[in-house]
């Protein structure tokens, strides 16, 4: 009796495997590469860290439902705009929105106004707003459904994720040396903002 080839039965094999597992499969990859694009993107780290930053800023005088209050509304916020990429793609130059975004917290962080808590709700809710329109899921045949949602999953999971990590570590520094290193924190995002923001200028005018 001759020896089944190993194609052959890796071809068998993976006839008795369900759609739904390699739909779920696919998902899973378009989901990491969701995951990975806000930190592919240093407009979008950029913001994120200043918002954090000032979140977590004492001046504010916030209290803990009041910061939920913000993160929760940001994060609704995001969810419709990623949604929203699903039936038009907006093509405005959203980075250099975000790097000036960026620029002004940096700015609010270093200087330690005491301005409404009213805006930075706004600040909060405009740039989730235009991360998740800056993040739309890439246009490919064949790619829709539940495969675009997974990928815009992994967009929301990342941005909260970074906001996080940048709020919570603001936190806990916020009293120390009376908020000298959110100062500082806010001084470099706001030399960084302003690099990428002219890097990105120069080549807006070459082309």
């Amino acid at each position: 009796m001759r020896p089944v080839p190993a194609i052959g039965i890796v071809v068998f094999l993976s006839a008795l495997i369900p759609s739904p597992v390699w739909a779920a499969g696919r998902g899973y990859r378009f989901f990491t590469e969701g995951l990975g694009h806000p930190l592919a993107v240093p407009a979008h780290l950029l913001v994120l860290i200043a918002l954090g930053i000032l979140l977590a800023q004492p001046v504010w005088q916030q209290a803990v439902l009041k910061r939920l209050g913000v993160l929760v509304s940001g994060s609704l916020m995001l969810v419709l705009a990623l949604e929203s990429t699903l039936w038009h793609q907006w093509r405005p130059a959203f980075e250099l929105m975000l790097l000036g975004l960026a620029l002004v917290m940096g700015m609010l962080a270093v200087l330690r106004l005491g301005l409404p808590d009213g805006l930075l709700q706004l600040l909060a809710l405009l740039t989730l707003a235009t991360i998740g329109l800056d993040s739309a899921a890439p246009r490919l045949p064949g790619l829709r459904g539940a495969t675009v949602q997974f990928y815009l999953l992994g967009v929301w999971c990342s941005v909260m994720l970074i906001w996080l990590a940048a709020l919570l570590p603001s936190l806990l520094l916020r009293r120390l040396l009376d908020g000298l290193p959110l100062r500082i924190l806010g001084a470099w995002v706001t030399a960084a903002a302003m690099m990428v923001m002219a890097l990105q200028l120069v080549n807006l005018f070459r082309t």
